[in-house]
């Protein structure tokens, strides 16, 4: 069996890797940008903290220098100023902390559809890979199985009361064994060339007991007319520029290894050289050469 290349491209695996190291990148990036809000945030505390602190003791430090009044003045002022700074640094903290989230979030958003867009290309690889599983396993099919064909051999003598009869030989031409073969075939007189339409009479009669054809296994059947043929009949098939041919028909039935059935249909007409010397019901001493021909319709394999 020849090696097939599966149809997966390297450039996959480089895509998959890809996607999935930025999915990562992105979904720490994240991580680091939430851990760096609690940070900053914490931040923020100790230093309002730190600030309050140093303003009260530098108030202290004042209030001793000035009148009770106006201490109790400045200590309101103080308040004052100290709540709008407190205002003040809330809400620039609050800023802050929507940019780092918006941020967050874009980045997890980002983390997200790299992580799809990983699984779909995945997907894609598994399916492909599947469909190279198949291809390889039908290839082996169609490699190893069992096909037979069939080809005309002799032609018997006959007459206006003797029947005609032919032989044909068939071989399986495949790697393993056909099984449950069966054949049948049929001798009769049709048109010259045969119509690409046209209907062969059915075979009535039932297949021939199954048998199983080996690997470049050769078999000989033999099919028989229905009926005897008249004068003007065997006159006509003899004639070179007769518009009439003797042909043998049949087909052949098998199953391969794997189970699956198959059919060969064959055709084949005979010429005009020294049929006339056989069809005067009698045996021809020596054998005479036959020239036989594949029909333009009735040849199938499947």
């Amino acid at each position: 069996m020849n090696d097939r290349k599966s149809p997966i491209k390297n450039d996959w695996g480089k895509q998959l890797s890809f996607a999935g190291v930025v999915g990562l990148l992105f979904l720490m990036i994240a991580l680091v940008l939430s851990e760096d809000k609690k940070i900053y945030e914490r931040f923020n505390t100790a230093e309002e903290s730190l600030t309050w602190i140093g303003s009260v003791l530098l108030d202290a430090k004042t209030s001793q220098k000035v009148s009770t009044d106006s201490r109790q003045e400045k200590k309101e002022d103080y308040h004052d100023a100290l709540d709008l700074s407190a205002q003040w640094v809330s809400g620039e903290s609050a800023r802050r902390m929507v940019f780092l989230t918006a941020f967050q979030v874009i980045f997890g958003v980002a983390g997200l559809i790299a992580l799809i867009v990983s699984l779909n290309l995945n997907r894609a690889a598994a399916l492909s890979a599947q469909r190279a599983v198949d291809i390889t396993e039908d290839t082996a099919k169609k490699e190893l199985r069992a096909y037979i064909s069939a080809s005309p051999r002799d032609v018997y003598f006959f007459g206006v009361t003797t029947k005609s009869e032919m032989t044909w030989r068939i071989v399986n031409h495949g790697q393993t064994p056909a099984n449950h073969v069966t054949q049948i075939g049929r001798v009769d007189i049709f048109p010259y060339p045969l119509p690409p339409d046209f209907v062969f009479p059915p075979i009535t009669a039932q297949h021939a007991n199954p048998f199983t054809l080996h690997p470049t296994m050769e078999m000989f059947c033999s099919g028989v007319a229905d009926r005897s043929f008249t004068a003007t009949e065997i006159a006509a098939i003899t004639k070179p520029n007769g518009n009439q041919r003797l042909h043998l028909y049949g087909e052949i039935k098998y199953r391969d290894i794997y189970g699956e059935e198959h059919i060969t249909r064959f055709c084949s007409h005979v010429g005009t050289k020294n049929l006339a010397q056989i069809s005067q019901d009698r045996r021809v001493t020596p054998a005479v050469d036959i020239d036989f021909h594949i029909a333009g319709t009735g040849n199938h394999a499947s």
